[in-house]
């Protein structure tokens, strides 16, 4: 006998052992849920296949499902395991599930059967990509079952405390605590059960807990009969105590995501509640259940139900263009299209889109039918809905040539802010729109942005240059290829510039996101003498379009995108970075370039738990798009499991060098024993075939040396850097591993050359900051303060003449960087770190290892001098301001440094988490930098810690 487990999450046993084959596959697993779910009733097949094969033509959706259908007999030795023909059930005397077992125990009036069956949240954890309907079905049922289990919960616990049975009270009401932790009903029901069996001060405690966890949560104080029945149990008056409950009346909030993304209450789905009680009169007096609170400025536009074939591509289309035409007229604000994508279900009708303004907090929901009208004309109706009385408030409908859709729909926002500007007096006419006339350059538009969820990014360019190609003024179009050429090393500068140029007419939200990229292009001109203001007023920009649109997924990808890249310019974290994609990931989870950056933030920090789940979430969105493949490669890197060794290295083999260095991109600072970042390096240094950076070799065998510093193999990288200057030479010969004499001739021919690329050895895109920074260091440590002198002169008289942003920064800052580098010299720490303080971060936002800009060249010479002077507190918190960290061996001696000040402020688990990066990423490192690996071990013994 079969048994399908729903609750909790999703699988299947034979005879008590798992399946395996097709019954350990996502979409073959979802097929058998659904099946579940309808019982006797069965689900016909082509509603399967829209759930399972959402972008499949029908005839390969339906052979999908037959091939399905096919390998769960097999695999689970079950050929009578389906009935039906058009409907499809499955067969109750082959296999049977918890949920109908639960749904059979609710139909029957008991209870308890049903309590005893759920195990937990129906598909807890299930997830299937690309599958936007089974989704939608999962969280509804969901919801419904949770409500039920609930109930029955509730029932069993009302019934016990009536019957005096104190012990069966205080299991459910504990229960349906755990269950839904905000409901005031169980906090009451269980603080009296616990208070009937004497244990009076846990029924305190577990108040007081529920107190606390009401106004950390929802921000609210809890139920005003919770908080009486607290005092007067603490009290010990009995007052209240053995009072009836009134029930505690919960009014469930909008469905409306916050700020911080849609919260998966997991094992409590019903702890939506939001208890509401007033105090009057010394009385509590209950408001009744009320209904979603809908926002008045909210617009929805639902998906339009298209009835001719030829126009299917504006079934999300007029979702997208008349969402961005609404949004920003007068006071209103539209949901974004992929927020309205993920929570619409059904047909267009009423039903349905007073369900997407419930799920979206939308007072007005715009619903309606593409159909053809000749065989050249298309005709659009559609309906205005109030979500609060479910009636529809205005109809129109227009009819224009097929290939005047754009103008089409424009009529239908003039007609729409019309009837709106009716209802809402306040509103005022404007219309805006994506800003192009040219239907077939809107179409390319949208075929490029459905590419670039997937990560398909070639194919996403040639769309958007169509696109750009029909309307050069195309401000969306210009803005989107820019960014998408800058994923593929590309430049996107002059891109940005002529967007930010072109926008005008459009939406609110997208002119900020087009200003916040014009900016970052503005300031990535080297004759752009307010290149730091720019990126500064970037981060403003966003942070004024996350205020304004909080539930926006495609602002808080911009925002992480910001962070990551630029966020040395206003202090950004890695923990913020995170949360930016963290946002955007949870509003819309089928956007593939959000997952790409927490991939390599996770393992940044040596967690693969997270880089896992944001792996699969990237892979299940990007399967056939070879632009996937690299980070599909970082999965079988760090989970190796079901992936035989001779398997992955055929792979590895075989992969071009555009895969293998997307990959390293991920794994650089990883700080795995294995060292795959120094694996990856190897191959791309050895030649493979690839487009652009990647297959060149020489930039390879360049970060190849600076990965092997970064991994501690002192001796293997200086036999790769030379004798000429490079940042890894220098950090060398701070090390001590190049003879002082060498480094004094390499430092000195830098210095005095007026030539500086003829005396280095890094690439261009490595600038001069980091090397000068190198170099005075070196001097100052040697208190040679004749060169010093030099580099400040010679700062001085360029700065005087410079001709260009760039070279006047390099000068300001060669003479800044010697000030304060005679100071250190002299041994003056106090006036040293007086000095580096005060240089100014705009001088050095350098660019090095991690192909991203930073200060970290300046930030780690602050480090240690604050550190020195007992500054722990300002160290710790310049330190953590940084996303990510250049691949040298003096961001693993800070790390050293972060976690003894960690211990010295009593932050243990930073403590620790620093020590242990040092053994995992100096694993293998030369002898010299044993006694650093030592002192780290040391300091997790200190702290009774273990060194895993």
């Amino acid at each position: 006998m079969l048994f399908l487990k729903t609750f909790g999450g999703l699988s299947v046993e034979v005879s008590g052992a798992p399946g395996s084959g097709a019954a350990q596959q996502r979409r073959t697993l979802a097929l058998l849920a659904l099946l579940a779910v309808s019982g006797r009733r069965g689900v016909s097949r082509d509603k399967l296949s829209a759930y399972l094969w959402p972008e499949s033509d029908a005839e390969h959706a339906r052979n999908l499902l037959k091939q399905a259908c096919y390998a769960l007999r097999r695999d689970l030795h079950a050929p009578e395991l389906f009935l039906g023909a058009a409907e499809l059930r499955l067969n109750p005397a082959v296999i049977t599930s918890d949920i109908q077992t639960f749904e059979h125990q609710i139909e029957a009036g008991n209870p308890e059967g049903a309590a005893v069956v759920y195990a937990g949240p129906f598909l807890d954890g299930f997830y299937l990509a690309a599958a936007g309907e089974f989704e939608r079905w999962v969280e509804d049922e969901r919801s419904r079952v949770a409500r039920q289990a609930l109930e029955a919960l509730e029932s069993l616990a009302t019934q016990a405390a009536s019957a005096g049975d104190v012990k069966a009270a205080m299991k459910w009401w504990r229960r349906l605590t755990e269950l839904d932790p905000l409901s005031a009903q169980a906090a009451l029901g269980l603080m009296r059960a616990l208070d009937d069996a004497g244990e009076r001060a846990e029924a305190v405690q577990h108040g007081r807990r529920y107190d606390a966890f009401v106004r950390q949560e929802l921000g609210v104080d809890p139920a005003a009969e919770v908080l009486a029945l607290t005092q007067a149990l603490h009290h010990g008056t009995g007052e209240g105590v053995r009072r009836a409950p009134q029930r505690a009346v919960v009014v469930e909030p909008p469905s409306v995501e916050s700020a911080h993304g849609p919260r998966r209450w997991g094992v409590f789905p019903l702890g939506l509640a939001l208890v509401v009680a007033a105090l009057v009169g010394g009385r509590v007096i209950a408001r009744s259940r009320a209904g979603p609170i809908l926002d008045a400025n909210l617009v929805a536009v639902a998906p339009f139900d298209v009835l001719d074939r030829r126009f299917e591509l504006w079934r999300e289309g007029l979702v997208d263009y008349l969402s961005k035409s609404l949004d920003g007229a007068g006071p209103l604000r539209t949901v974004s299209p992929t927020v309205v994508l993920r929570r619409w279900t059904g047909p267009a009708d009423p039903t349905s889109a007073r369900e997407l303004g419930r799920r979206t907090g939308a007072h007005f929901v715009v619903f309606g039918q593409v159909v053809g009208a000749g065989p050249d004309s298309a005709r659009v109706r559609l309906t205005l809905l109030d979500a609060a009385t479910g009636r529809g408030v205005a109809e129109l409908e227009h009819t224009d040539l097929a290939d005047r859709i754009d103008r089409l729909a424009d009529s239908l926002t003039t007609g729409l802010l019309r009837d709106l500007g009716r209802i809402l007096s306040a509103t005022h006419l404007r219309l805006a729109s994506v800003a192009t006339r040219s239907l077939p350059a809107l179409k390319a538009f949208l075929r490029g942005e459905q590419l670039l969820r997937r990560f398909s990014l070639d194919s996403a360019i040639l769309a958007y240059e169509e696109a750009v190609e029909d309307d050069g003024n195309f401000a969306l179009a210009l803005r989107r290829l820019g960014l998408v050429r800058g994923w593929r090393g590309l430049s996107g500068q002059l891109l940005g510039l002529r967007a930010g140029r072109s926008n005008h007419g459009l939406a609110p939200r997208d002119s900020l996101l087009i200003v916040a990229d014009s900016l970052e292009a503005a300031s990535d001109d080297p004759l752009d003498g307010a290149y730091w203001t720019h990126r500064v007023r970037k981060f403003s920009t966003l942070e004024e379009a996350s205020r304004r649109y909080p539930d926006d997924p495609e602002v808080w990808y911009a925002l992480g995108e910001a962070r990551f890249h630029l966020g040395y310019a206003v202090g950004s974290t890695a923990g913020q970075t995170l949360d930016a994609f963290d946002r955007a990931i949870a509003l819309d989870s089928a956007f593939a370039p959000a997952y790409v950056h927490p991939v390599q933030l996770a393992l940044d920090r040596n967690d693969t738990a997270a880089a896992k789940r944001y792996i699969r979430g990237y892979v299940g969105l990007t399967s056939g798009v070879p632009e996937g493949a690299g980070i599909g490669l970082v999965g079988q890197l760090i989970d190796p499991v079901g992936v035989k060794a001779a398997e992955l290295q055929s792979i590895i083999d075989t992969a071009s060098a555009n895969v293998l260095f997307d990959a390293w991109r991920s794994v650089q600072r990883w700080p795995d024993v294995p060292e795959a970042g120094v694996r990856l390096l190897r191959l791309l240094a050895s030649g493979r075939r690839g487009v652009g950076m990647p297959a060149d070799t020489a930039t390879a065998r360049y970060l190849l040396a600076t990965e092997v510093l970064y991994r501690g193999h002192l001796r293997e990288a200086s036999r790769m850097t030379g004798s000429r200057f490079s940042v890894p030479y220098g950090e060398l010969a701070v090390l001590g591993i190049v003879p002082a004499d060498s480094a004094t001739v390499a430092f000195d021919r830098w210095l005095r050359s007026s030539n500086e690329r003829a005396t280095v050895a890094d690439p261009p895109w490595v600038t001069r900051c980091y090397r000068s920074f190198l170099a005075a260091g070196w001097w100052a440590r040697r208190q040679d303060t004749v060169p010093l002198l030099s580099l400040m002169r010679r700062g001085d008289a360029v700065a005087r003449s410079a001709g260009t942003v760039v070279k006047l920064v390099d000068a300001r800052a060669d003479a800044n960087l010697a000030r304060a580098a005679l100071a250190l010299a002299r041994r003056d720490t106090v006036e040293a770190l007086r000095r580096f303080l005060a240089f100014p971060d705009s001088l050095c936002s350098a660019q090095y290892g991690s192909l991203a800009p930073s200060l970290a060249p300046l930030h780690l010479v602050r480090f240690e001098l604050l550190a020195a002077t007992g500054r722990d507190r300002e160290a710790a918190k310049l330190f953590d301001q940084q996303v990510t960290v250049p691949l040298t061996t003096g961001s693993v001696l800070a790390a050293l440094e972060r976690g003894r000040i960690a211990e010295r402020l009593g932050d243990r688990a930073t403590a620790v988490q620093h020590y242990r990066f040092v053994l995992s990423v100096w694993a293998n490192a030369d002898p010299e930098l044993r006694p650093y690996v030592e002192a780290a071990l040391v300091g997790l013994q200190r702290l009774g810690a273990e060194s895993r």
